[in-house]
C-alpha cells in the first residue's frame, strides 16, 4: 500500500522520493509491484480451483478473529491509500479556488 501498488498515479510522487532515497526506494517499487503481481496471480488461480473469490475463501477458512483481523487491516488500507486523495483534492481545489484549506 505504501508503495502505490493500488495507485499507479503515485508511482511518480515515489520515485520523486526514489530520487531523494537513491536506489533503495526504487528496488522496493520494484519488489513490490512484482510481488503484487504473484499475489495476484495466487488469487486468481484459487478463484479458477475453487469457483469463489479469496474473501469467500477466507470467510470459510479463518477463525472468527483471523476474520475480523484481516477485515480491520483491509479497512485501514484502504483508508489510507483514500486518504492521500482526499488531502490531494483538497490542496488542488484550494489552489485554484484561493480558499484556505
Amino acid at each position: 500500500m505504501s508503495i502505490a501498488y493500488l495507485d499507479p498515479g503515485n508511482i511518480a510522487g515515489d520515485l520523486e522520493a526514489g530520487v531523494k532515497g537513491k536506489y533503495s526506494l526504487i528496488w522496493t517499487l520494484f519488489w513490490s509491484t512484482v510481488l503484487g503481481w504473484y499475489y495476484q496471480v495466487l488469487a486468481a488461480r484459487l478463484g479458477v480451483a475453487t469457483q469463489r473469490n479469496l474473501a469467500q475463501n477466507c470467510r470459510e477458512q479463518m477463525t472468527p478473529k483471523s476474520k475480523y483481523t484481516l477485515w480491520i487491516m483491509t479497512e485501514l488500507a484502504i483508508i489510507g491509500s483514500d486518504m492521500q486523495e482526499v488531502v490531494g483534492s483538497a490542496t488542488a481545489i484550494a489552489i485554484m479556488t484561493g480558499y484556505p484549506l
